[in-house]
């Protein structure tokens, strides 16, 4: 069991490009700890986040039952708990049979209103971030060409970029107003959540990544820009509505497809594009760890839980820095821990400081009993953020 598409993440910036300094990472996990502080607080989001099957106290009826049949679906409801609602519309559209009753209608109706008003404003609170990258709005990456994941919007893998959110003029603005109406802030709240989330747009300002993406913008001549431009056009071209259709009709296979089209073109460029399309996916990926799926755990979840007794821990080097351990499984005996995709943890290992964001897991079964062997990513600098 893996997470769907290519995850980029913290430090993920191409062959050439060393990992910014665990130190670097600091006053971005900082700041976004204390936006995910703000929202956790709002009655909104305590409605919201009370339903989901990691915080309810059952998961087999009502709607955390609903949510946690579909996340044994394939639904990514607990990885990306604001991000879920296409996923939710889709599955709930699905002729497989749920095993257990509906929830009652107005209740299910009155939490997926909730839902879809938080997921409003955390896109909303991303976009406005995005909007602070080096060249925004006009970037010539192909990885915003039409069709591709960052543009189409057919699932929840993916925080798509959308042509409205760059016509809005964001780079020019605050945080717009319209996300405090979203969560039905006070006026306190409002601006408290005004505040810290220009501490992160700051902290991200700041970051190694942010730089990287600044020098290739400039770096960029009428030569590396036609590149990229005939790029993009290959991009559009084979990942159109036809050719996209052509390939398969299940949404996971599409996605997939997608991935690997972009991933094929891009590796044709070299020099200054090839530089500038890595250092764009580091730039966004720094967005989407740090303001989406690290966000989205604290906000939703709370802060990472310690576990302990993990066994057969294996550092893997490399500019994604991925650990992975195994536990027994131990169902049932008192304080032990499940894990979910997606969950930010502590090992209780001297090995691995930071904290980590679990991606993948398998689990295997023999006469002694049950083991799950879990990767995740290690998030540089979150112990000295998260401790102090």
């Amino acid at each position: 069991m893996t997470s769907p598409g290519d995850p980029l993440s913290l430090g993920d910036q191409g062959p050439s490009h060393e990992r910014a300094t665990d130190e670097a990472y600091v006053p971005l996990w900082r700041a976004v700890n204390d936006l995910a502080l703000i929202w956790r607080k709002l009655p909104l989001v305590r409605r919201f986040a009370a339903a989901l099957p990691r915080n309810a106290p059952q998961r087999s009826s009502g709607i955390p039952g609903r949510l946690q049949e579909m996340q044994a679906g394939g639904g990514n409801i607990s990885e990306f708990p604001l991000r879920l609602t296409r996923t939710v519309q889709h599955m709930s559209r699905m002729p497989t049979p749920f095993t257990q009753p509906p929830p009652p209608p107005q209740e299910w109706h009155t939490w997926l209103g909730t839902a879809s008003r938080v997921e409003t404003a955390h896109r909303m609170t991303v976009a406005w971030l995005r909007s602070r990258m080096p060249g925004y709005p006009n970037f010539p990456a192909p990885q915003l060409a039409a069709g591709t994941p960052l543009t189409a919007e057919e699932s929840d893998y993916e925080l798509v970029w959308t042509r409205a959110e760059r016509a809005q003029g964001l780079q020019l603005q605050n945080p717009p107003p319209q996300i405090g109406h979203n969560l039905e802030t006070t006026p306190a709240d409002q601006r408290r959540l005004v505040d810290r989330t220009q501490s992160v747009a700051l902290a991200l300002e700041q970051s190694e990544e942010w730089a990287r993406l600044n020098a290739a913008t400039a770096a960029l001549t009428g030569s590396a820009r036609n590149q990229l431009r005939q790029a993009r056009e290959t991009v559009a071209a084979r990942l159109s509505k036809a050719e996209i259709d052509a390939h398969s009709q299940n949404l996971l296979a599409r996605f997939n497809y997608r991935v690997a089209v972009l991933k094929e073109i891009l590796s044709t460029l070299s020099g200054v594009p090839e530089e500038y399309t890595s250092a764009f996916d580091a730039a966004n990926g720094l967005v989407n760890t740090a303001a989406s799926d690290v966000f989205g755990e604290l906000a939703i979840y709370g802060p990472p839980v310690s576990i302990s007794e993990v066994q057969d821990i294996d550092l893997r080097p490399g500019t994604l820095q991925l650990v992975g351990f195994t536990r027994n499984m131990m169902v049932g005996t008192p304080g032990f821990r499940l894990l979910e995709m997606g969950q930010i943890i502590w090992l209780d290992d001297a090995l691995v400081s930071d904290a980590v964001r679990l991606i993948g897991a398998t689990f295997s079964m023999n006469s002694l009993g049950g083991t799950e062997r879990w990767t995740g990513v290690i998030l540089p600098g979150t112990r000295r953020a998260w401790s102090a």
